[in-house]
């Protein structure tokens, strides 16, 4: 008898918090804009088939922002992250960065801490009639997997609070040879592009391993 009082007070508990959570998801859930929405709901119709049950357990832990389960491999999304892979590159020892292309140039994106120079973290001077040798980084890139990078390349922005810097071609008047071998080196890999992104949604990250992981993020800060 005590036995199964203790399983309806079990189940009812289970009853309340599971209430709770809909709730809670069904206020963030309002919240939204419709763009938001639209982009939540773009989201789980790229995870093809899912029961009612699975999708609405799937929105309740995206929209609190939890770990999602790993997202279904699908045929376009394979093709989408190996073309992903290929614009990855090594950025100085331990980074990474990828490449990205406007109006037919081709740029690196990467943090900012990954800029090193002579061995040390270093930054260009915070002024616009810099010296080309102190936007310059010796040795900073090369396709993943070689074990010292060899490509030189230019600062062209950096953020040091948003850890974020962008590299260019060093200037090829003064450094000819090292600019044809930036430009040899991002023209023989792939290119992502830019775009908008929902404050909330699912993620593809390329681990150290090489292997894609599918997780949840959520849009912070000002931008």
């Amino acid at each position: 008898m005590r036995a199964k009082k203790t399983a309806e007070v079990e189940a009812a508990r289970r009853k309340e918090v599971e209430a709770a959570r809909h709730r809670q998801w069904r206020a963030k859930y309002n919240a939204l804009s419709d763009a938001e929405r639209q982009n939540l709901m773009a989201t789980f119709k790229a995870w093809g088939e899912l029961t009612s049950a699975e999708l609405k357990k799937i929105k309740s832990e995206q929209i609190a922002g939890r770990q999602l389960k790993p997202e279904p491999i699908t045929r376009t999304i394979r093709a989408a992250l190996e073309h992903a892979a290929t614009a990855v590159l090594k950025v100085s020892n331990g980074g990474r960065g990828f490449v990205i292309e406007k109006d037919r140039q081709r740029y690196v994106l990467t943090a900012a801490h990954c800029l090193i120079r002579n061995g040390e973290p270093y930054l260009p001077p915070c002024i616009t009639a810099s010296y080309t040798h102190e936007r310059t980084y010796p040795k900073l890139l090369d396709p993943l997997g070689k074990r010292k990078p060899t490509v030189w390349a230019e600062c062209l922005f950096a953020d040091p609070v948003g850890d974020v810097a962008m590299l260019g071609q060093p200037d090829n008047q003064v450094l000819p040879d090292e600019a044809d071998a930036y430009d040899e080196l991002v023209d023989n890999m792939g290119a992502l592009r830019i775009g908008d992104i929902p404050k909330r949604g699912a993620v593809w990250l390329l681990n150290l391993d090489g292997q894609w992981k599918s997780t949840a993020a959520t849009l912070t800060g000002w931008g």
